[in-house]
């Protein structure tokens, strides 16, 4: 995602773990597979998603439209979201 520095990286990550009930620091980030560490419903996968396109919306560095935002944002969760659990 263009425009997103590790600042907001790293608060996207942390928001990702709140929708989890997981906390950022129970996470090891060093694992290259650290997404399969948790898991989520898709309740709070899809509430995610949205919060994270309302962030892209308004991140002046991101400068998306809704449904762009919506798509990277979905894009972003199929890529590196918790695993959904049934």
């Amino acid at each position: 995602m263009n425009g997103i520095s590790t600042k907001h990286s790293e608060e996207i990550l942390k928001k990702m773990c709140e929708y989890a009930g997981v906390k950022d620091t129970d996470v090891d980030w060093t694992d290259r597979e650290w997404f399969t560490q948790h898991t989520w419903t898709a309740k709070q996968e899809q509430l995610f998603i949205w919060w994270l396109a309302g962030f892209l919306i308004k991140n002046k560095y991101a400068r998306l439209g809704k449904n762009h935002a919506l798509h990277e944002a979905s894009k972003m969760v199929g890529d590196y979201g918790w695993k959904t659990k049934g």
